[in-house]
């Protein structure tokens, strides 16, 4: 018998809980016992705030469900309140107490307008109807959501409808309130919203939060952070001692905070960030006064420029009448390759001149001030305007090609007809890797279901390889079978008894025989990372994350030539989005499937899309590529969008040192080290400069001078040299960790 000494101080106490469960499989081939929770022990004070992370399948959300008293221990005892989970007679008050919101508010949504929906607690609680009133007068104004009152819950965005759940909870008036990922499927601004009221309920009403989540950045203001992995608590301390060990955080699976993964990835580069700086409010102080203290560097750095200048001056002539040579007499020279030099020109050519007569590689003084030119933001922004709100028409009939498409649909309450994407044009080509973005009701799952012919449009013309698929003799099983759709929600797409006959159920629809729809499941699975174990397992008993994969496995069978995924990422763990993210990025560069994402996560939009398609209000607001659109960060905070974070972390230090009188350009060397994957060698530049060297030696030989050899010795290693070390990047903007810790590391640190 185990003996707990319930707490006066701690409102919920466990100890050594246990809780298995049993899987079936499919077929009920063999009973499999799962241990969901493995012998442990917490307790959480009275109003605090504490978060509970962990991986896919790591125990966290059963235990969520144990501390709501909606599943009962296998083993050890929980107190909430001072009532003991186990027993059956004080389950509804212990319900009464603490209140659970699901990751998915349509779980949890029943009534036909919001004020129903907050009442269905009270009523069930017996509370007269008098007070219920009150109830949902406060509940509703303390998440902010009193003007939606007599509005259909289904009319709301996801955010909205996450602040009605919480309201019907609140409407209980618990002591407690255990939030199970709640963040996962709404976008940046209403989760930024969400997570301001989940916060006013600690620092306002004193109520105790407990807070399942993925994501570290979101229990940044806890007080205290339990970490699961495989049923067991494996760290446990407050953000600021976990935060201080990225590297356990990652044993366990966890994606790092921006800041802390910023300052790793520093220190990792040999930038020495004191230990005990672990927010972004801190590194950026910490930042501005190494930059103040080395502005005087900056001096000697203008000095070398300068003699620099004066070296490369000797062979500015020589780049000149080495690119006539050339073209008189047609030479051939053998491109040579070197991983670490980089054009200084911009890869996209913007900024600089193509011309030979004009190309001047050895004056540095041209080529930095076209670095500056480059790096500076009001110039991103306005070469970024330039033809990014064009739709981009296709230059041949490959592909998808939407051509002033609308479509209505009837609003709930009112029954009048509204756009829910109005004269929609673009173009998407094959190979492709595309991103589309905007707040939840902008249009974007409306959109990608006229891809596959799911929505007809109500006006407009939809053309598939250069085919109208509305046409009544065209095959819209041939185009659904090429252009395939990944819902947001996976366990709405599955249905069969066991993962290997859902995920053949597409190659079966397309006529194939049991042995071939076997292979080509099991090769579905490998490439989604999902074990060969789980075959005969129900998918309904699987994860969320697992879920998702059996979805995505279910039509990579189907060989398809375009992959639409709606929030494919959503609720998944780190090793799930990174095995993910391989996966697509595979599927795109090794066979040429073309990928759209629609996401509302924008650090992995600019980590993985090449192309954006913004979406505001039913219309395509803009179309361009990754680090145009995120370059306009005014017009993406007024949809409610905003820009990854090593952007806003830019932008933001850069203001700091401009309010310090310390122009940002400068005090970063100009020999930026930025992430290989996002530059390309300009091998023009490299011919020109290996021409030039062997011009000069043949000046060399002629003149026979060796004053003269040594001069044009020197000023072809200087050029060399600084072709191989200069850096650029075609916005001038780092777009992720990696660049932005490079960006920095190359400076003056």
């Amino acid at each position: 018998m185990i003996i707990v000494e319930k707490s006066q101080m701690n409102l919920i106490d466990v100890k050594n809980l246990l809780f298995k469960y049993k899987m079936y499989s499919g077929e009920k081939e063999e009973v499999i016992e799962h241990t969901a929770i493995d012998n442990i022990s917490l307790s959480i004070k009275k109003g605090d705030f504490v978060g509970i992370l962990g991986h896919n399948g790591s125990g966290k959300s059963t235990l969520a469900k144990q501390l709501a008293a909606l599943l009962k221990p296998s083993g050890g005892i929980i107190y909430v309140g001072g009532m003991d989970t186990a027993k059956e007679e004080q389950i509804l008050d212990i319900r009464k107490t603490a209140g659970l919101v699901f990751q998915n508010p349509d779980n949890q949504l029943i009534g036909n307008i919001v004020e129903e929906d907050v009442a269905f607690g009270p009523e069930n609680m017996g509370i007269p109807a008098e007070e219920i009133e009150m109830r949902i007068t406060k509940a509703l104004a303390s998440t902010g959501m009193t003007a939606y009152r007599e509005a259909s819950p289904g009319a709301l965005s996801g955010g909205q409808k996450q602040k009605i759940a919480i309201s019907g909870v609140l409407a209980m008036e618990p002591e407690c309130i255990i939030f199970d990922e709640p963040t996962a499927m709404i976008d940046p601004e209403s989760r930024k919203e969400l997570l301001e009221a989940i916060y006013d309920l600690k620092r306002l009403k004193n109520i105790t939060v407990i807070y399942i989540t993925h994501f570290l950045q979101e229990v940044s203001q806890a007080d205290y952070l339990y970490v699961m992995s495989h049923g067991k608590i494996t760290l446990k301390g407050t953000p600021e001692t976990l935060f201080k060990i990225p590297e356990k955080l990652v044993e366990n699976n966890l994606e790092l905070p921006f800041e802390v993964a910023l300052i790793d990835d520093l220190r990792k580069k040999s930038v020495d960030v004191p230990e005990e700086i672990y927010t972004k409010q801190q590194l950026l102080e910490f930042l501005k006064y190494h930059f103040q203290k080395d502005k005087s560097d900056n001096i000697v750095l203008s000095e070398y420029k300068s003699e620099r200048k004066t070296i490369s001056e000797s062979s500015k002539s020589n780049v000149k009448s080495q690119a006539k040579e050339n073209s008189r007499y047609g030479n051939s020279m053998e491109k040579q390759s070197d991983s670490h030099s980089i054009s200084v020109y911009d890869r996209n050519e913007k900024l600089a001149d193509n011309s030979l007569d004009n190309l001047n590689l050895a004056d540095e003084t041209e080529v930095s001030k076209k670095s500056h030119e480059l790096k500076e933001t009001s110039d991103i922004k306005e070469n970024a305007s330039k033809n990014i709100d064009e739709p981009k028409e296709p230059e041949s009939t490959k592909g998808i090609t939407l051509k002033n498409i609308s479509y209505q649909y009837k609003k709930q309450d009112s029954g009048e007809e509204k756009y829910a994407i109005k004269d929609i044009s673009l173009a998407i080509e094959p190979g492709e890797f595309v991103a589309i973005i905007g707040r939840t009701g902008s249009g974007k799952s409306t959109l990608i279901q006229h891809f596959n012919g799911l929505f007809q449009p109500k006006s407009g013309d939809y053309f598939f390889n250069g085919e109208n698929i509305w046409e009544k003799k065209y095959d819209l099983k041939k185009l659904r079978q090429k252009v395939a759709l990944c819902f947001q929600y996976p366990e709405y797409q599955l249905f069969e008894e066991n993962v290997l006959k859902d995920i053949a159920f597409g190659p079966k629809n397309l006529g194939f025989d049991k042995k071939e729809c076997e292979e080509k499941a099991r090769h579905a699975m490998q490439l989604a990372g999902l074990s060969n174990e789980l075959e005969k397992v129900s998918p309904f008993s699987l994860s969320g994350g697992q879920k998702r994969r059996v979805a995505l496995a279910g039509i990579l069978a189907m060989e398809p030539e375009y992959l639409i995924l709606d929030e494919p990422v959503a609720g998944m763990d780190a090793p799930g989005k990174k095995i993910l993210f391989d996966l697509l990025h595979h599927l795109n560069k090794e066979r040429g499937i073309t990928i759209v994402l629609v996401s509302h996560n924008m650090d992995d939009v600019a980590d993985h899309a090449d192309r954006v398609l913004v979406m505001e209000n039913g219309q395509l607001k803009m179309d361009g590529k990754t680090e145009e659109v995120f370059a306009r960060k005014d017009e993406l905070t007024e949809m409610g969008l905003g820009v990854p974070q090593a952007v806003e972390f830019y932008l933001d230090l850069k203001e700091i040192l401009e309010e310090t009188d310390i122009d940002l350009d400068n005090a970063f060397s100009h020999d930026m080290q930025y992430n290989q994957k996002n530059l390309e060698v300009s091998q023009k530049t490299l011919e020109l400069s290996q021409q030039n060297v062997e011009i000069n030696q043949k000046e060399t030989k002629e003149k026979g001078t060796e004053m003269h050899e040594k001069k044009i010795e020197a000023s072809n290693e200087k050029a060399k040299e600084y072709i191989k070390t200069k850096r650029t990047k075609n916005v001038g903007i780092p777009l992720n960790i990696d660049e932005l810790a490079a960006y920095i590391a190359g400076g003056s640190l």
